[in-house]
């Protein structure tokens, strides 16, 4: 199953993270999406969180105490 992390990187990057970890630690949720560890140097930043959203069965959404 692929998971789309979305988060705010000045209120939740951490949560996030630790999410993201957990997450792909499961060999079921090995395939998740964060864009810090899966968008490149130099890659299409909008293009690439597209495709990302494309290819998501679930969008995680991190709120933050600031959002």
């Amino acid at each position: 199953m692929r998971v789309f992390i979305s988060y705010r990187r000045d209120d939740s990057m951490v949560t996030a993270a630790l999410l993201f970890r957990e997450l792909t630690s499961r060999p079921e949720f090995a395939d998740a999406f964060m864009d810090i560890d899966d968008i490149g140097y130099g890659d299409d930043f909008i293009a690439a969180i597209d495709a990302a959203l494309q290819q998501a069965d679930v969008v995680l959404v991190v709120i933050g105490p600031k959002w």
